[in-house]
């Protein structure tokens, strides 16, 4: 599954890449209050849209260069970390970064892209 999200993901990035993305009103979700586990990370979601949420996947959107790459990765990074995962692998390819967490036998895998303007965020347990 990780292998897949990855490779999704980076083919995803490729062929966004020089595009301008945006995300309309009308396909922006409204608030989310988060659920657990989420919740109880204290993620930095802060101006950042909430497109998907189960108990095991999280995907967030920052539309207009409201929080660059690198910010989201410390930001998040701090807060997972902060939670007690380690991280253990990191991979960077062009615009798209993936960090391996683990916590006891869990694994959690944080991907954070930059697609034109906009940038995305998905963690996912396993």
């Amino acid at each position: 599954m990780r292998n897949a999200l990855m490779t999704l993901c980076l083919a995803w990035t490729a062929t966004a890449c020089g595009t301008s993305t945006t995300v309309s009103p009308e396909v922006a979700p409204a608030a989310v209050v988060l659920k657990a586990p989420w919740h109880d990370m204290a993620l930095p979601i802060g101006a950042g849209d909430v497109h998907a949420e189960s108990a095991n996947e999280l995907h967030i959107i920052y539309g207009d260069a409201a929080i660059t790459r690198d910010e989201a990765g410390a930001s998040f990074g701090s807060a997972i970390e902060k939670s007690g995962w380690q991280q253990v692998n990191v991979q960077a390819i062009g615009p798209t970064v993936a960090i391996d967490y683990t916590k006891g036998d869990a694994a959690l895998l944080y991907i954070v892209a930059t697609i034109g303007k906009r940038v995305d965020v998905t963690l996912e347990i396993e």
